[in-house]
């Protein structure tokens, strides 16, 4: 079960993927903070900007968002319920992706960066943008530490749900970044009403707890002084490859375990074995938080047990079990990729690359399942960042273009939550993908680093 530890004085806190300083910048220590608000009314919405749920999102220029070589700002944002008609948006940046300029007057160095937010209702009956804000701020650089965190009030009420897009950009260089957030606010027992923080109260932007890890859990309406969690071992499958058919097999179906602990906003957690919690006040709802225990290296993959398993997605069923049979991950792994490079030096180099796109499937697509296991992760694995895609409240399409080549290949993905996950995505098997499938999985047997360009 859960340990709970009141005490907080052999506590470390662990940084979420590298070792930075993290701090919480009072607003008063900003340099200037500019805030333009504006509230639209859904008729003016409707006419003038004709915002659609399942209009193109910024036509087909998306694709920075999973691709790390895009942008030099990577921005990370988590959405907390804090009351009925109210919610927070919790923002962190990293102060070495942002420039600081030296003013020569009174010689400090200060940046300049623009946050923007649309919020925009999800319904049958509705889709209008509901709230809406620029907040420009000023920060010195004698001020911050590694970390930039602050938190801004959004609009959501209690009982719908929301897509939200927020557009970072630093003011002083040509660097921007694009991203969206789901917000379901339903009932309170939804997953975004809970609030994982450190021991001193600074948020955990990813319900990913590891090794060590020891964490609050805060709601603003505990329903119970009970929480009940279930446990579920990290056994889950990764998805078929695209010339298999669809298939859930790959989702959490027999819980292992079922136990209750004591709820306050002052108890401090931990937990003791990898794999799912499902974190519930009411067990008859099918609403609750997820929380992934995994190991101290994720989302990298060092552990010899983890470097089997992505090879799924390029081998046969015959061929993976055979690689799982033969008793020392490493050296099997090391094989597999040394026969298929044909060199040792060749193997290296693609080991790098493959193990680097697990590396950020991770990062990207993480949540009730490692995101290598996801459908996102599969194609972000064999295929690489998306050439474009679009993004609307009802998916995500990816494309991938090559040079010369008229038909680029195309995935479309489901928008599709779960109990587990809000941000779920199901990939579209019913296109034809089966023949550039099969040349990716024989480039990356064959000693070619799979390149759709």
């Amino acid at each position: 079960m859960f340990n709970k530890n009141e005490t907080t004085s052999s506590y470390t806190y662990r940084k979420e993927i590298t070792n930075f300083t993290e701090t919480k910048i009072p607003l008063t220590r900003v340099s200037k903070i500019i805030v333009v608000k504006v509230a639209f009314i859904i008729s003016i919405i409707l006419s003038s900007c004709a915002s659609s749920s399942n209009q193109p999102s910024n036509k087909w220029t998306l694709a920075s968002i999973y691709n790390p070589l895009k942008s030099s700002l990577h921005p990370v944002f988590k959405i907390h319920h804090n009351n009925t008609n109210n919610s927070v948006l919790f923002f962190k940046i990293r102060t070495n992706e942002l420039f600081f300029r030296e003013n020569p007057v009174n010689q400090t160095e200060t940046c300049s960066f623009t946050l923007k937010y649309l919020l925009q209702e999800v319904s049958d009956e509705s889709t209008a943008i509901v709230d809406s804000s620029t907040y420009i701020y000023e920060l010195s650089k004698a001020d911050v530490k590694d970390y930039y965190i602050t938190q801004i009030p959004l609009k959501a009420r209690e009982g719908n749900s929301y897509r939200l897009k927020v557009t970072v950009r630093d003011n002083n260089r040509k660097a921007f970044d694009i991203s969206y957030h789901n917000i379901e606010k339903n009932t309170v027992n939804a997953e975004q009403y809970f609030n994982i923080t450190t021991l001193n109260g600074t948020p955990l932007f990813k319900n990913v707890i590891l090794n060590d890890g020891v964490f609050k859990i805060n709601h603003p309406k505990p329903s119970s002084d009970s929480l009940y969690v279930s446990f579920y071992h990290n056994k889950v499958e990764a998805p078929k490859p695209l010339i298999a058919p669809s298939s859930d097999n790959y989702l959490y179906k027999q819980r292992d375990s079922l136990f209750v602990i004591h709820y306050s906003s002052n108890a401090a957690f931990s937990l003791p074995h990898e794999g799912m919690y499902y974190v519930q006040f009411d067990t008859n709802s099918n609403e609750g938080l997820t929380l992934l225990k995994l190991n101290n290296d994720f989302p990298k993959v060092k552990e010899p047990e983890g470097l089997l398993p992505p090879l799924s997605y390029i081998t046969t069923d015959a061929e993976y079990k055979k690689l799982l049979r033969d008793g020392n991950p490493k050296l099997t792994a090391d094989n597999f990729w040394i026969k298929a490079g044909g060199s040792p030096d060749r193997g290296r180099a693609m080991i790098r690359l493959y193990y680097n796109r697990v590396y950020f499937a991770n990062y990207y697509f993480t949540n009730s399942k490692p995101g290598w296991k996801t459908d996102q992760g599969m194609v972000y694995v064999v295929y690489g960042p998306p050439h474009k895609m679009k993004k609307t409240a009802f998916g995500e399409t990816w494309i991938y273009e090559r040079k010369g080549d008229d038909n680029p290949i195309t995935f479309e993905f489901k928008y599709a939550p779960n109990k587990y996950n809000l941000n779920n995505f199901i990939l579209d098997r019913s296109q034809n993908n089966e023949w550039h499938w099969t040349e990716a999985v024989y480039a990356w047997t064959s000693g070619d680093i799979f390149l759709y360009d």
